[in-house]
C-alpha cells in the first residue's frame, strides 16, 4: 500500500504500546498514509521542561502524577473532539489506557470513571504486543533509558502492563474498537496495512448495523 488512503469520515485512531513497541513510528506514518494528523498525549504544546516540573511537584505520589497526564488526556480529547468536528482524521499516539495502565502499576487505585466519560472515543484502539527482548534491545539502542523505560523492562512488569492494556481495551468505551498485533519483527508498512483493515472492517460492521 503505497499511495496515501483517503476517507470522506473523519477517524480517530489510537496507537498504544509500551515504550519501545514501536507505537510513535507506527502512528507517524498511519497517519501519513491516512492523510490525518499525527498527535501524542501530552500534546507537543507542553514543553518538555514543563512536563518534568509538573511531575516534580507530584513527588511521587502515583494518583497525584495520575491527575496530571489525565489533564493532558483532557486537552487532546478536546482538541481531537474539534478536528473531528471540521472534518479532519486524528491518529493518536498514546491516549486513556496508558494513563490507566501506567498508574495502575505505580500504585494507583481509582480508574477515574467520571473523567473517562466526558473524553472522546476512539474509532479504533490497536494496542502493538512486542515481547520484553526487542523492546529492551530497541530501548538501548536509542541511548540513556528513563526511569519508566527501565520499569517495564523489569521481571513481570511489562507483562503485568500488557495485561491491563487488553483488560481497560476490552471494556472501557473509549478505546472504541480494541484489537492487539502481535509485533514483534512486523515492518511498518505491513503494520500499516493491518491497521487500515481494522478500520475498514469496523467501518464495515457499522454500515450494516445502520438502518436501511
Amino acid at each position: 500500500m503505497r499511495q496515501e488512503e483517503t476517507t470522506n469520515q473523519p477517524r480517530f485512531i489510537v496507537i498504544e504500546g509500551l515504550d519501545g513497541s514501536g507505537k510513535s513510528t507506527l502512528a507517524v506514518e498511519l497517519a501519513r498514509r491516512l492523510g490525518a494528523e499525527p498527535l501524542t498525549t501530552p500534546m507537543t504544546t507542553l514543553p518538555s521542561a514543563a512536563r518534568r516540573d509538573a511531575e516534580g511537584m507530584c513527588g511521587g505520589d502515583p494518583l497525584a502524577r495520575m491527575l496530571f497526564y489525565a489533564s493532558t488526556v483532557a486537552a487532546a480529547s478536546t482538541y481531537v473532539r474539534g478536528a473531528l468536528a471540521a472534518g479532519r482524521s486524528v491518529v493518536m499516539d498514546r491516549y486513556w489506557l496508558s494513563t490507566l495502565t501506567y498508574h495502575r502499576v505505580l500504585g494507583a487505585v481509582t480508574e477515574l470513571a467520571d473523567v473517562e466519560a466526558t473524553l472522546t472515543p476512539a474509532h479504533l484502539t490497536v494496542f502493538l504486543d512486542v515481547s520484553t527482548e526487542l523492546r529492551r534491545a530497541r530501548l538501548h539502542a536509542r541511548g540513556a533509558l528513563q526511569a519508566h523505560d527501565r520499569m517495564t523492562l523489569q521481571p513481570g512488569i511489562g507483562e503485568e502492563i500488557a495485561s491491563l492494556y487488553r483488560s481497560y481495551g476490552r471494556r472501557l468505551q473509549v478505546a472504541g474498537r480494541f484489537e492487539v498485533i502481535e509485533a514483534d519483527y512486523v515492518s511498518v508498512d505491513d503494520l500499516v496495512a493491518e491497521v487500515v483493515r481494522m478500520q475498514a472492517l469496523r467501518e464495515s460492521a457499522r454500515e450494516a448495523r445502520s438502518p436501511r
